[in-house]
């Protein structure tokens, strides 16, 4: 039997694949191969034919939902102290319209420059930097559909909004590929539920942005499209799957971005690239129209260049969707000019959970993140940050959660197998469509047996109610602060491990739903940047975004 559910043998073939159910059916007698041959046969018959009408709409119907507020059931959580948000827009650096500032955009625009102009000035860096960075798959020329304001959005709040989409997000008119030769000429007849709320509220959208094939990977090595590049070294990752968006913020190639998250797809390409990325209480955003990869983990998000900037977006974003039942419990969302200001009297009475342990995990144990340890660096700068935070008149204490490790491979444990069943049509009928490593992942959750499945969904349990007690009174805090990697951008092409390592600070906070918050917080003397992480309880969204705005206010300082 394998080590461990990512040493999959050689899924290449019939016999492989039969191989790898002997393996997995321990003590269990093997059936002969003709009757696994009928078997597969049968359950294969019952799935919609890939390239049909039904394919598709099997394609927007989730399998498993999730509600991370249960686990505080009887849980009276710290209440978090009263702070009015400081005047102005926050931490927004002087950048003029069109260069990557949404507040300028916004601006812009409120004082009469018109969207489209705005929108010229972005595709003309686009023309000049997407060659290098492969950051966008698809750009809308200025007379497409995606790319023109309605005449209704006159005086709608993100009038001015230039943004960037993730290939896996459904935009009506506009080729969505999935990042994967699978859906390469794809052209969805409707927007996804999160861009049609961006729409309405006055953004336009730039083009499609590069992501690992279907989101399944943190690297963004595309084996189709090519890997996107990281602007602030070309040689170097962008993180992944949300890669595009994140190099397209941190280029000025766009205002914003749009990206999905599953076990740190925001956040890990957020943190390589310099800029903030938010991954929202699960539920809070609608993820009909997006491509699945888990049902019960993915997520949806905004990336830009400020903690403002992303309030703003997901602000627009937030909303109960009757098309995706996982909003349906979600109250109502957060807004008010205010939303992601600093707090005016700092972090007086914030208290700061910190997990040390997680920081030490390194070595075979870390089998889920590649056995990969928080470089120095790192280290080093997150210290710091928790020194600035503290003289804002925070308190910063220590906290036991278990093993970060154990929580990603409970996250694994449930996407492998959520990510075969979403693709069960075309892996059957047209697997080599699929790029190698992607299509090998896919397969892989094929045999991730359903007890093991299921055990991860209990395990899931434990942890949501693990953590929901460190919020608990009496001394309960109100944030929890990490690193949001333990180590800086990878190579292009670097070993499978050093992706794995990026996992390891995001992925427990999709096991248990909660919000989730990079932006940058020092940078190596290479020049990388390096991010901070802070998770809050389930919708506090609000809070969290006050609290980070409030630590960059500080560490902007720093460069």
């Amino acid at each position: 039997m394998p080590e461990s559910p990512w040493q999959v043998p050689d899924l290449d073939g019939l016999a492989a694949e039969l191989g790898a159910i002997r393996m997995l059916a321990g003590l269990h007698p093997a059936p002969p191969e003709e009757e696994l041959r009928h078997v597969a046969a049968g359950l294969l018959s019952l799935l919609p034919a890939a390239g049909s009408p039904k394919a598709w709409a099997w394609d927007l119907e989730p399998a498993v939902y999730f509600d991370p507020t249960l686990p505080f059931a009887g849980v009276v959580a710290n209440p978090w102290p009263d702070s009015p948000a400081t005047a102005g827009r926050g931490a927004t650096p002087g950048r003029p319209q069109g260069t990557g500032s949404l507040s300028a955009d916004l601006a812009a625009a409120a004082a009469g420059v018109k969207p489209e102009r705005i929108a010229d000035a972005y595709r003309l860096r686009i023309a000049e930097r997407n060659t290098d960075l492969n950051a966008f798959l698809t750009v809308c020329a200025p007379g497409d559909m995606q790319a023109l304001p309605h005449p209704q959005q006159a005086h709608a709040p993100l009038l001015g909004a230039c943004l960037a989409v993730k290939d896996i997000i459904e935009t009506e008119g506009l080729r969505t590929t999935g990042g994967s030769a699978q859906r390469e000429r794809h052209v969805p007849a409707r927007d996804a539920a999160c861009w049609s709320r961006l729409r309405a509220a006055g953004a336009l959208c730039l083009g499609k942005t590069n992501t690992h094939e279907f989101a399944a990977g943190t690297t963004n090595e595309n084996e189709r499209f090519g890997p996107a590049r990281n602007p602030l070294d070309l040689g170097r990752i962008t993180g992944g799957s949300s890669g595009g968006s994140a190099a397209a913020v941190a280029a000025g190639l766009a205002s914003g971005a749009l990206g999905s998250d599953t076990g740190g797809s925001i956040r890990i390409p957020a943190a390589c690239c310099g800029v903030v990325g938010l991954k929202p209480t699960y539920g809070r955003v609608s993820r009909a129209g997006v491509f699945a990869l888990s049902w019960s983990l993915d997520h949806v998000g905004p990336i830009a260049r400020t903690v403002r900037d992303t309030a703003l977006l997901f602000a627009a974003l937030a909303g109960v969707d009757p098309a995706d039942p996982s909003t349906l419990r979600a109250p109502a969302p957060p807004s008010g000019s205010g939303l992601g200001l600093p707090r005016a009297d700092g972090l007086r009475g914030v208290r700061i959970g910190v997990p040390w342990s997680w920081l030490e995990e390194a070595g075979p144990t870390a089998v889920a993140t590649g056995g990969i340890g928080t470089s120095p660096a790192v280290r080093t700068t997150f210290e710091r940050t928790l020194d600035a935070c503290r003289a804002l008149g925070a308190a910063v204490v220590p906290l036991d959660l278990g093993s970060a490790d154990f929580a990603t491979a409970v996250n694994r444990l449930i996407a492998l197998p959520e990510s075969a069943a979403w693709h069960a049509p075309h892996l059957g009928s047209t697997p080599e469509r699929y790029g190698q490593a992607v299509r090998g992942r896919l397969l892989a959750g094929r045999y991730v047996l359903a007890e093991a499945y299921l055990q991860a969904q209990r395990l899931r349990n434990l942890l949501c109610r693990r953590y929901a007690a460190v919020l608990a009174l009496p001394g309960g805090v109100h944030l929890i602060a990490t690193p949001t990697l333990p180590t800086t951008a990878p190579a292009i092409g670097a070993p499978p491990q050093e992706g794995l390592a990026l996992l390891r600070f995001c992925a427990p906070f999709n096991v248990v739903g909660w919000p989730a918050l990079t932006l940058p917080c020092g940078r190596t003397p290479q020049g990388l940047p390096i991010g901070l992480q802070i998770a809050a309880a389930p919708f506090a969204e609000a809070e969290l975004l006050s609290a980070g705005a409030t630590m960059e206010a500080i560490v902007s300082e720093w460069g």
